[in-house]
């Protein structure tokens, strides 16, 4: 995971809020941190979105698991989108995806 988003994702492993939602408004610091290191990459205003957008997605799909996810949850994320969307939509989740978690 990258380095800069790990005191972040322990942060939030230690949260006591039960609530979805509140859990959900919880991720965004990660979600800013993510924009960050898009944003020092260089990378286009569409990538940022896009990179955004699918993280946010996937982390609603994993719901209150805090923990990083495991590549079993990756997958089953992968094939639901797969089964769900279009190729591109997956295979630019799963970039997105693993931008964010290296």
């Amino acid at each position: 995971m990258n380095t800069l988003l790990a005191p972040l994702v322990n942060d939030l492993r230690t949260s006591s809020q039960g609530d979805y939602y509140a859990v959900r408004e919880d991720f965004s610091p990660l979600l800013d941190q993510l924009e960050l290191e898009v944003k020092a990459r260089g990378f286009s205003p569409e990538t940022l979105k896009a990179y955004v957008f699918h993280n946010r997605e996937f982390l609603a799909y994993l719901q209150e698991k805090l923990a990083l996810p495991s590549e079993r949850e990756v997958k089953e994320y992968l094939v639901f989108l797969q089964e769900n969307r279009s190729p591109a939509y997956a295979s630019l989740a799963l970039a997105a995806i693993k931008f964010f978690y290296k």
